[in-house]
């Protein structure tokens, strides 16, 4: 199932952005409580924070970006966390990346 980080602080929604294929070893990450934090899945397995940057730079300021790695800090596990400056810019982004293709990949 796809989710966003409701930035009105309902927690997580059916909707934006998932957390990538396969995930069987993947341990499960705790949902940002941080309204303006966006949880960005199904990112190519290439991906990194400038990257995210560029992409979401077009919304506003980006706070900060990090895209989560494995073990051997080799490639991405296909989802990170952005935060913007503020709500209106994370909900922009989100609204606006929804099933777009970003390197390669259909961002939900």
């Amino acid at each position: 199932m796809s989710f966003f980080i409701d930035p009105y602080g309902g927690g997580p929604q059916a909707g934006f952005i998932n957390g990538g294929a396969g995930g069987g070893g993947q341990r499960k990450q705790k949902a940002p409580t941080n309204p303006n934090e966006l949880y960005v899945g199904d990112l190519s397995y290439f991906c990194e924070e400038v990257h995210l940057l560029e992409i979401f730079r077009r919304f506003g300021t980006v706070e900060s970006c990090r895209v989560v790695r494995n073990e051997n800090q080799t490639r991405s596990l296909q989802f990170g966390f952005v935060v913007m400056s503020t709500t209106d810019q994370a909900i922009n982004a989100a609204e606006t990346l929804n099933n777009q293709m970003f390197m390669g990949r259909v961002l939900k």
